[in-house]
């Protein structure tokens, strides 16, 4: 039944492209609730991306709610937003709203990023602060707040 559902799926998508002088225009797609996720040839994770909501358009993705996690063997860390663009084809994500970047060893929040997936740089754009961690305490030796 679920072979038969994800079938019915692909026709309908592929059913909905328009043809305009020649040329496909993909529909858009809205999508609830997702992940995905980058592998090596081996296997192993390099990043999985979570959203709340994703509205696909070629190769344009509008995330809601993203989520992206570099696991601990890269690094360890998570980045969140409220909303970015995600191009899958360079593997980019970038947007003009607050982000937060959090490991162990530090929290980085700021307002407009680019984050490449594959080289892992994220460029904070504007209204940066860090805050650095050293086991339970920060740099300052306050202690940290749970949540």
């Amino acid at each position: 039944m679920r072979h038969r559902s994800a079938m019915m799926v692909a026709v309908w998508i592929l059913a909905g492209w328009v043809f305009a002088n020649g040329t496909a225009i993909l529909p858009k797609v809205k999508v609830e609730n997702f992940r995905t996720r980058q592998q090596d040839e081996a296997g192993n994770i390099r990043w999985s991306l979570y959203g709340e909501s994703a509205v696909l358009a070629g190769e344009r993705v509008t995330l809601t709610g993203m989520r992206v996690v570099m696991p601990e063997d890269e690094g360890g860390y998570e980045v969140t937003t409220p909303s970015c663009v995600f191009n899958r084809e360079a593997r980019t994500l970038s947007g003009n709203r607050d982000v937060r970047l959090k490991s162990r060893q530090a929290e980085l929040t700021g307002t407009g990023f680019d984050l490449d997936l594959d080289s892992r740089r994220l460029r904070i754009r504007r209204n940066v602060r860090l805050i650095v961690h050293h086991g339970d305490v920060n740099v300052l030796g306050k202690a940290l707040k749970t949540e």
